[in-house]
């Protein structure tokens, strides 16, 4: 009941109580938590006092030494065995006590939630839109109030954006605009060369190096024209239907963050497998020149990535996509834009969701931008 409706009951109920003040647990949550804590307990603590006490007679008079002894022996017997047990009984319900209040006070602060491999997930979106299927209550913690600021700063330039990611080990995830195609820019040429390698097994070793690590145009087109548009459709079909149409006629076919993601997570298998030609692939998928990611990770972690960029008015773009190999697991995302070349204006989004997925995950949330 909120302090309103509780002050306008008491008005009514008892109209000349009005010196009542508002009960403090209402707006504190540590304190509401503790009152609930030991209203739970005290329940636990009668019960294992009248077990302690059954226990002690039940075996008091089993044991037949009322039968074969005098009340001095009965007095002994109740000093030296009831005694103890009635005391550990009391420093169990001690232990028990100060455990479900540490626990009830961190439940009630909203920056911890649970983690774990069994954490209970919820589907919820955020004030901004942002759509998680995450452990209860990650969309109240600050970092999700994090994502939601970056994504307000950025839009606020004139840019929209659109991003999807997933944890790879439990599949929790982080979407904004995912359904939305996007122009992908030379980040494309990721999955095109992952086409390549997985169809043909390793080949033109110096002309795919320079299409992902230098980005070459002139690489990749040199690629497109040895292996074919229409073959890269029909790969893509099976991950990105949408998209996959479009490729058959476009070298840089617009694409969905949805319809990427599934994309990186084939590029992330392929790459972790051990077919011909992946260990190749990404070394040189973690070794690109130009990518956020991996300025603003590389240092600590594992960064597969391929951007790309255009800054012209009609097909602008700032895509960044890739797997992060953070100390909490590995995740594949996809961050596709319509600014126009502006990979400073992208980072803070990158690094508002890589603290995201490291509160939802366990992991470190730690920003990795510039002092101010």
């Amino acid at each position: 009941m909120s302090t309103g409706s509780h002050s306008v009951h008491l008005k009514d109920a008892a109209p000349k109580a009005s010196h009542l003040k508002a009960d403090p647990a209402q707006t504190n949550p540590y304190l509401a938590a503790a009152r609930e804590a030991d209203r739970n307990l005290r329940a636990v603590s009668v019960a294992l006092v009248v077990m302690a006490v059954v226990t002690i007679v039940a075996t008091y008079l089993l044991s037949g030494v009322g039968a074969r002894t005098g009340s001095d022996d009965r007095a002994a017997y109740v000093e030296f065995t009831a005694a103890p047990a009635i005391a550990s009984a009391g420093q169990l319900i001690l232990q028990v006590e100060e455990d479900a209040l540490e626990l009830a006070l961190w439940e009630a602060d909203p920056e911890n939630i649970h983690t774990e491999a069994d954490a209970t997930l919820e589907t919820a979106t955020s004030a901004r839109g942002v759509t998680t299927n995450a452990p209860e209550g990650f969309v109240q913690t600050s970092a999700s109030a994090q994502l939601d600021q970056a994504i307000a700063d950025f839009e606020a330039r004139g840019y929209v954006l659109g991003f999807a990611l997933v944890d790879v080990e439990t599949g929790r995830s982080i979407a904004y605009n995912a359904d939305e195609p996007r122009y992908p820019a030379s980040s494309i040429k990721a999955a095109f060369c992952t086409f390549v390698y997985e169809t043909n097994g390793p080949v033109s070793e110096g002309t795919v190096k320079t299409c992902i690590i230098d980005s070459s145009n002139d690489a990749y087109h040199s690629l497109i024209r040895a292996y074919g548009q229409q073959p890269f459709s029909e790969w893509l079909m099976p991950m990105a239907p949408n998209a996959a149409g479009n490729a058959a006629a476009h070298f840089y076919p617009w694409i969905s963050p949805n319809e990427f993601l599934a994309v990186w997570q084939e590029i992330y298998r392929y790459c972790s497998s051990d077919e011909p030609g992946a260990a190749e692939l990404a070394g040189y998928l973690g070794s690109t020149t130009t990518t956020a990611w991996g300025e603003l990770f590389r240092g600590d972690w594992e960064v597969w990535a391929k951007a790309g960029w255009y800054p012209s008015t009609a097909e602008r773009a700032t895509c960044d996509c890739g797997v992060v190999f953070s100390d909490c697991g590995p995740y594949v995302v996809v961050v596709m834009s319509d600014a126009p070349e502006d990979f400073e204006a992208l980072k803070p989004v990158l690094d508002a969701l890589n603290a995201a997925h490291g509160k939802m995950c366990g992991g470190s949330t730690d920003s990795r931008l510039p002092a101010a």
